[in-house]
């Protein structure tokens, strides 16, 4: 297994976007980006902030972002992610994907709006410490139910590997 670390983003994920749009530069310059271009923004000049999902401002002109499916997403595995929605604070959340759960579990992350900090998959299930996992020296709040499609929880599968945190 691969984890889902350090892998070039372009060979990991699909991006698509019908319009350009507007990010920070490390300066904290707006610059425009072109069509389908990602933009890893800069909260202030040097300030990382990451990769910046919005919603559409027009019809179909919204931010998708997609994971490829590798090898990084063999079962069982942790994912791990780390994410500021619009005005609030940086999350550190971490879910157990099961079977076939794991491209689902990153997408449903990488849908919300917000900036995107980190996206992980670590080989099996990190040991649950009282509704939190330890990866890298930082706590990670398990996450609760993530739609894997319309109406149907991943938690509501067979193997019911997702935990409530």
């Amino acid at each position: 297994m691969t984890p889902l670390v350090g892998l070039p983003f372009a060979e990991t994920f699909t991006f698509t976007r019908s319009c350009a749009a507007t990010v920070r530069d490390a300066n904290g310059a707006p610059v425009v980006v072109g069509v389908n271009a990602p933009r890893f923004d800069y909260l202030a000049p040097g300030l990382r902030g990451g990769l910046l999902v919005e919603g559409p401002p027009l019809i179909a002109a919204a931010d998708r972002l997609r994971v490829i499916e590798g090898d990084w997403a063999v079962p069982p595995s942790t994912i791990l992610h780390v994410w500021r929605p619009p005005g609030g604070e940086v999350t550190y959340r971490a879910w157990y994907a099961g079977s076939n759960q794991a491209a689902s579990i990153v997408n449903a992350c990488l849908a919300q709006r917000g900036h995107h900090r980190e996206i992980t998959s670590v080989p099996l299930h990190l040991p649950n410490e009282g509704g939190f996992v330890r990866w890298r020296d930082q706590s990670w709040s398990l996450g609760g139910l993530i739609l894997a499609e319309a109406g149907v929880a991943l938690g509501q599968t067979p193997d019911r590997i997702l935990l409530e945190g």
